[in-house]
């Protein structure tokens, strides 16, 4: 009698245990039926409206879902539909007022189901000096130019007698935004074709010439040995500004790579962009590209070349029509 008092408990937990690991391997989990999906731009205007609607999910049974919304700069989510009430679940979503970085989550869910949903980033920018980037060299007291085809204002610098912007071109008759977002034309410039590169400078001002860029490598070295369509040696740094997007450094940091933009052309790494089908960019933080005016045949044509860790300005070919990259204007 005192054998089975002490073993008793001993059986019944060891019941207890087993009848546990049975139910957690009895769970079954149910699933709604495809993906979820919402259109969102990255990038956006500080307090735009946006009117969002989730897609691509469905119940395996045909029944109703329920969607809610989280944004990042919010403490709450917002249900836009519960099951069984009318509606899409759509959302009319206000993008913050602060630039910085962002996520929209859209989830469907239902009765005894697992939620599906998305995640999206967004990015909201201001065009303003020292805004979205920062660290530039550029300052509103410098002087500037207005392009009277679309009212933007480009800062000017003068090296070795000629005139420059000092931003990439935006003109919007033609070219294509980063990430085709139009808030970001402004920010980072438009990337042009060639064709499209000959017309992106207002009157009075022309695509920068590969003459141009030996005389601005020129006034940086000192040299009168340079030639067309060389490699300038350390030229690259005198034109780089350590730069932020948001606070992140643009340029990545090289040692060999002194980075002191003492010219004020206060290139960024934007990249460049390829068509084929669609548009493709790239080399965003590691490269700077510029078209110049220069053909090379009847197919490509120069462009100047900065690397985020070479510090030699580079020359290279690339096609007319398929290769996009900045644009510097250069006064007549």
């Amino acid at each position: 009698m005192k054998l089975t008092r002490i073993l008793f408990p001993a059986l019944l937990a060891a019941a207890i245990l087993a009848s546990c690991k049975k139910s957690s391997d009895d769970v079954t989990y149910n699933y709604l039926t495809g993906s979820m999906r919402f259109d969102l731009t990255m990038y956006s205007k500080p307090e735009v409206i946006y009117h969002i609607v989730p897609s691509g999910v469905t119940h395996p049974k045909g029944e109703d879902l329920g969607y809610y919304w989280r944004v990042s700069w919010k403490t709450v989510n917002d249900t836009t539909k519960k099951v069984n009430v009318a509606g899409d679940g759509s959302y009319n979503m206000t993008a913050p007022a602060n630039v910085g970085y962002y996520t929209v989550k859209a989830a469907a869910f239902a009765p005894d189901y697992s939620e599906t949903s998305k995640t999206a980033d967004l990015v909201v920018v201001k065009d303003d000096i020292d805004s979205t980037v920062s660290n530039t060299g550029i300052k509103i007291t410098d002087p500037f130019m207005m392009d009277n085809r679309d009212g933007k204002r480009y800062y000017l610098t003068t090296v070795g007698g000629k005139t420059w912007s000092k931003q990439n071109s935006a003109y919007q008759g033609s070219g294509k935004p980063y990430s085709n977002s139009e808030p970001m034309s402004y920010i980072f410039g438009r990337y042009y074709t060639w064709e499209e590169a000959k017309t992106a400078c207002p009157s009075g001002w022309h695509l920068s010439t590969e003459q141009d860029w030996l005389e601005l490598a020129a006034a940086v070295t000192g040299s009168k040995t340079l030639e067309k369509f060389s490699t300038f040696p350390n030229v690259a740094g005198a034109l780089m500004p350590d730069a932020k997007f948001l606070s992140n450094r643009m340029w990545t940091y090289y040692p060999k790579v002194v980075k002191t933009n003492s010219t004020g052309f206060s290139a960024i790494p934007v990249g460049y962009a390829i068509e084929s089908g669609s548009t493709l960019f790239s080399g965003n933080s590691l490269y700077a590209t510029f078209w110049t005016a220069d053909e090379a045949n009847a197919t490509q044509a120069w462009y100047r070349l900065l690397r985020d860790d070479n510090p030699d300005v580079l020359a290279g070919t690339a096609d007319k029509a398929s290769f996009r990259a900045s644009v510097r204007c250069v006064q007549d």
